[in-house]
C-alpha cells in the first residue's frame, strides 16, 4: 500500500522569502514499516495547502504513476 506526506523544511540560507516550504513524499506501506519510495522537495508554502494536498492523495488512493502530475496540478 501506498501512502502520501509531507514534511516542512526549513529555508534558512536561502534567497526565498519563506522561512518554511513544505515538500510530498510517496511511501510504501510494508509489514509495519514505512518506506520512501519518492520526495519533491518546496512544492508548497504554506502547511493547510500540503496537508490537504495529501489528503486527498490518501483518501483517492493515488496511484504512483499520477505522483508528479498530481503534484504539477496542485502547484499550476
Amino acid at each position: 500500500m501506498f501512502t502520501y506526506g509531507y514534511i516542512k523544511e526549513e529555508c534558512e540560507g536561502t534567497d526565498t522569502e519563506y522561512d518554511y516550504v513544505y515538500g510530498v513524499e510517496l511511501c510504501y506501506q510494508k509489514e509495519g514499516a514505512s518506506i520512501r519510495v519518492n520526495y519533491i522537495s518546496g512544492v508548497f508554502t504554506d502547511e493547510d495547502s500540503a496537508k490537504s494536498f495529501v489528503e486527498l492523495c490518501n483518501r483517492l488512493e493515488l496511484s504512483p504513476v499520477h505522483f508528479y502530475d498530481a503534484v504539477e496540478d496542485a502547484v499550476s
